[in-house]
């Protein structure tokens, strides 16, 4: 794709790290990728805007991804034209007609494998051509053998983990690594943006049993469901995929009866995660301010950014969490954070731009335009 545009594509998804997780390996290919966290957002942005191909989450709260379909098609020749594919952890032979008559164009199941994802891509977006993402057993991350894992033979000293035999692991981490695209910077980001979705989705969880909102209940047992199979938590994944299809049998007794052994291996599985990189609770101590670093920082982000890499743009952007920044300073890393976990190229480099103005010797940033 060297010399060309690169091609766009929309992830839509309510899950923050199914959309961290596809367009980390979009990105790996060359991809210019823009996120949406709901069907009704998805439509609004391809109203505005002209995309190569578009992911379609299947199961979302308000709008799922068949009925934000359908609107889509209806909307003119460029929407019946405009590939979509559904990304799903279902059974596509139970959803096959549905996805049918709704206009998909094809199907990706979640965890989305990155062999899977490069056939699809192939498949429907014009003159792509692309290396297969290489992904080795020996990838290293965070200074451990990817082949070491997380293991778990007990929950709180007593039992086995759910329905697993004992010593399977938690985090089966050649497993999360291979779904990362074999990068381990995107494998911290997946597993980091795991730790805050599963938090938020726990508490819809209790609110939604509370309530008795079972459609809402099995919605978020099928977003835990894929978001642990993306990182390798493997046995979270399966407990909620058995819950997600009790909710459907509107077995409401089987849910009651395995909720607590739900919640406690989601904790387990956090306390894995954490484990393993770093990510804990107890704060460390950051170095003091270095705005020679940030600046420098910021500036080669920038033109990773111009470059269409946000790869290594969040490479270089994730040694600022290391330093005590001021509020106004910390703030503008917030805003750049957002964008770059969205994939908001052009918002990013205007975040930065505005940043390093602010700093001194630099000319406000104009948002380059784009064909399409």
């Amino acid at each position: 794709m060297s010399g060309k545009t690169p091609k766009k594509v929309l992830v839509v998804d309510d899950s923050k790290t199914s959309l961290q997780a596809a367009s980390g390996l979009l990105a790996s290919y060359g991809m210019t990728v823009r996120t949406a966290d709901s069907g009704r957002e998805a439509v609004e942005i391809l109203s505005k805007e002209r995309f190569d191909l578009v992911l379609m989450d299947h199961m979302m709260p308000d709008m799922d991804g068949m009925e934000t379909t359908k609107i889509l098609r209806r909307k003119g020749e460029d929407f019946v034209t405009l590939p979509v594919i559904l990304a799903t952890s279902n059974d596509i032979a139970e959803i096959r007609e549905e996805m049918a008559h709704a206009g998909l164009n094809d199907y990706i199941a979640k965890p989305m494998d990155p062999a899977e994802l490069k056939k699809i891509m192939t498949a429907w977006i014009p003159e792509f051509r692309q290396s297969p993402v290489q992904v080795s057993s020996q990838t290293q991350y965070g200074g451990i053998p990817a082949a070491d894992g997380v293991i778990c033979d007990k929950i709180g000293g007593g039992g086995n983990c759910g329905r697993m035999e004992q010593k399977e692991k938690l985090l089966d981490v050649p497993t999360g690594l291979r779904y990362s695209g074999g990068d381990g910077e995107n494998y911290r980001m997946n597993l980091k943006t795991f730790l805050k979705t599963l938090e938020e989705d726990i508490q819809t969880i209790q609110r939604s049993y509370a309530d008795e909102d079972w459609k809402m209940l099995t919605i978020k047992f099928h977003a835990v469901k894929g978001i642990a199979g993306t990182i390798g938590a493997a046995p979270l994944s399966t407990l909620a995929g058995d819950l997600e299809t009790a909710g459907k049998e509107g077995n409401v007794t089987r849910i009651g009866k395995h909720l607590d052994a739900f919640f406690e291996l989601c904790q387990t599985t956090v306390d894995a995660v954490r484990g393993y990189s770093g990510e804990d609770t107890e704060s460390h101590e950051k170095q003091p301010p270095d705005m020679e670093r940030l600046r420098t920082a910021l500036e080669e982000m920038s033109q990773y950014l111009k470059q269409y890499n946000a790869r290594q743009a969040g490479r270089t952007f994730a040694g600022l969490a290391d330093y005590a920044w001021d509020t106004e300073t910390a703030d503008h890393i917030r805003r750049i954070e957002k964008s770059l976990s969205r994939y908001d190229y052009g918002q990013g480099i205007e975040e930065i731009e505005t940043a390093l103005e602010q700093m001194g010797g630099r000319q406000p940033y104009k948002r380059i335009k784009r064909e399409g």
